[in-house]
């Protein structure tokens, strides 16, 4: 059974080369989080409402996985990114095979 993934994302390039490198990775890219296994969430973790869609999930769904892609990640803003409920916090630019095999791994120990 495939993952589904639900992205969400500012800059609406980025989000479809997200999507449709996933997607060649055989992950199924939903458009309704409720169904999602795993959220992937583009943001500037400068920005004051950043982390508040992380709040928001965790306060509706306490087990789903949140991954955040962002550019110029400090430790601090990583912090506060797990603080809020994500789970893993990537710096922009990555190599995109690391974003797949983490939700690989995350499925292979049942997180989802």
């Amino acid at each position: 059974m495939p993952i589904k993934v639900y992205i969400e994302t500012a800059d609406p390039h980025f989000g479809e080369a997200i999507k449709a490198y996933l997607h060649s990775c055989d992950f199924d890219i939903v458009q309704d989080i409720d169904v999602a296994n795993i959220v992937i969430y583009s943001t500037d973790l400068n920005e004051p409402s950043a982390y508040g869609l992380c709040q928001d999930l965790r306060r509706v769904n306490k087990d789903i996985p949140i991954i955040i892609l962002s550019n110029e990640i400090t430790l601090g803003e990583d912090v506060k990114a797990q603080y809020a409920g994500a789970t893993e916090v990537f710096a922009i630019p990555f190599e995109p095979k690391v974003l797949s095999n983490f939700i690989r791994q995350g499925k292979q120990h049942g997180e989802y």
